[in-house]
């Protein structure tokens, strides 16, 4: 495969990741807005509105291959930032989001959705970068899995 196709291909998947993950957080922004049991719903929703809103606007910009280096390091940087968000409230409270919250979150298919479509995106967006930088970011997404997946094994994220 050429390197071109192979961007090609990279933009295509990268996008199919954003589109999966941006619907995922803006039905689950409305499943929040039904949450009464908490004084953070609105916050919550709004967040994940917001989340998914911009990945769904990047996603034009990621096909049509007209995102410069700085927007793909951004959206890497806040998928990276929604992973361990999820992951995080899935193994500790979050009281902050969820005032009074006294357990984890539960997991459920929306959410594996969102963190699964994230993934993919995290695997196939740094391709849109010069190779160096490339080589650094995947390095860098590797490093901050494996100590995330480290700190759950030691329990130190519960």
């Amino acid at each position: 495969m050429t390197a071109g196709r192979a961007g090609s291909v990279a933009r295509v998947v990268a996008a199919v990741g954003l589109v999966a993950a941006g619907v995922a957080h803006v039905v689950a922004a409305g499943e929040h807005l039904g949450h009464t049991d908490h004084g953070g719903a609105g916050v919550v929703a709004a967040f994940l509105g917001v989340a998914g809103l911009v990945q769904l606007w990047a996603t034009g910009p990621v096909v049509a291959g007209r995102l410069r280096t700085v927007p793909v390091l951004g959206l890497l940087a806040t998928t990276v930032a929604l992973v361990l968000l999820y992951l995080v409230s899935r193994r500790v409270p979050l009281p902050l989001l969820h005032p009074g919250a006294d357990r984890p979150e539960d997991a459920d298919v929306l959410g594996l959705l969102a963190v699964t479509a994230e993934v993919l995106t995290l695997a196939t967006l740094p391709a849109l970068l010069a190779p160096a930088l490339r080589r650094a970011v995947y390095d860098t997404v590797l490093v901050l899995g494996t100590v995330t997946w480290l700190a759950w094994l030691s329990g130190f994220l519960g």
